[in-house]
């Protein structure tokens, strides 16, 4: 391959950097083309999965087998979330802002949240103890007036 040196119009070698006739600078040469690699074949007939996690939830279930869904990243539980299911009599033992959960790290926590008349969690007393991990079927006491069970639910 050559290339025409541009002050004489003479061919040169084409790496050359200089006319071997009149020892002008002659352009550099064209660059050398990439080396492309070939094109992966096609993936034989390959249906791409799509994996779904399942979503754990977890609900509360009262006493008179209603049941609190706790959809929300933290829920404050009190006296009117619970009145419907326990006698009239009990609810005034139940503060207005008993409890609260919350939903953290793909698992549930609960906190008494200074109520007057507690809350026990499996028949320990947390209040002013922090956050407490709930598991499946624990049994929560508040006040002394209401069982409470937290249920996971496995939704697909």
């Amino acid at each position: 391959m050559t290339m025409k040196c541009q002050n004489c119009n003479r061919e040169n070698e084409a790496d050359s950097r200089f006319c071997i006739h009149c020892g002008a600078a002659l352009p550099p040469p064209p660059p050398a083309p990439a080396s492309v690699p070939p094109a992966a074949p096609p993936p034989a007939d390959v249906t791409p999965t799509t994996v779904v996690k399942p979503v754990i939830r977890g609900k509360l279930v009262l006493p008179d087998s209603s049941e609190i869904m706790l959809a929300a990243e933290e829920k404050d539980l009190g006296r009117e979330d619970l009145k419907q299911a326990i006698p009239e009599a009990s609810a005034s033992y139940i503060s207005r802002r008993h409890l609260r959960i919350k939903s953290q790290d793909a698992g549930y926590y609960i906190e008494d949240a200074g109520s007057a008349n507690g809350t026990r969690l499996n028949d320990v007393e947390i209040k002013e103890k922090g956050w407490q991990e709930l598991k499946d079927g624990d049994s929560i006491d508040v006040a002394g007036v209401a069982t409470l069970t937290f249920r996971l639910v496995n939704n697909p």
